[in-house]
């Protein structure tokens, strides 16, 4: 590998953090004994390993950051029935406490995730009309009786909305009314 790939390289994981110490390649000690001596769980040679890869290694087993991710996806893939199904068996046994902590956590970050939410829906607004018509066709009534709910907590607000918008675009609906009223007459007449 030339240096400038091993600079590339580095330049890349610089920025990356390892360990409970999050530690940068540029803060990592190069010797094994050093890392360990320091407390540290990952240490950078700046060589290549049998892969070669040039990336951070274990202290405990002088594996490279690169092949473990290779050998944990590569162990996920070959497992994913197995793995699946333990996940369900602990969602199962743990239901309550997985759902008191998304409570918490989305107390604590509610701003955040709001605005991540909102980003994501407006980037997917497509996918999030068929999950939206799948989700009322399976259960309307429930769809309808929230829609109704939120309407009555949040009706003068709603009412002042629709007031502003009426004002401030008096001509685009007196033209669609007037196209509206084209339709309908057009049908009316083309049924007689």
């Amino acid at each position: 590998m030339s240096l400038h790939t091993q600079m590339r390289i580095r330049t890349k994981n610089r920025m990356k953090t390892y360990g409970k110490n999050k530690l940068t390649i540029n803060q990592m000690f190069s010797e094994k004994d050093q890392a360990i001596a320091a407390g540290h769980s990952h240490y950078f040679t700046g060589k290549h390993c049998r892969n070669d890869h040039v990336a951070p290694r274990r202290v405990l087993s002088g594996v490279c950051m690169e092949c473990a991710l290779a050998n944990g996806r590569k162990s996920y893939k070959t497992n994913i029935d197995k793995i699946r199904e333990q996940q369900r068996e602990y969602y199962i046994g743990h239901k309550d406490e997985i759902k008191a902590f998304k409570q918490k956590y989305w107390i604590e970050n509610k701003e955040k995730l709001s605005k991540q939410n909102s980003a994501w829906k407006q980037a997917n607004k497509e996918s999030e009309r068929v999950r939206g018509r799948k989700r009322y066709q399976q259960d309307p009534d429930t769809f309808i009786e929230k829609a109704k709910d939120y309407y009555w907590e949040h009706r003068e607000v709603l009412l002042e909305k629709k007031r502003k918008y009426r004002e401030a675009n008096k001509e685009k609906i007196k033209e669609q009314r007037r196209a509206y009223y084209l339709k309908k007459k057009k049908e009316k007449e083309e049924s007689e």
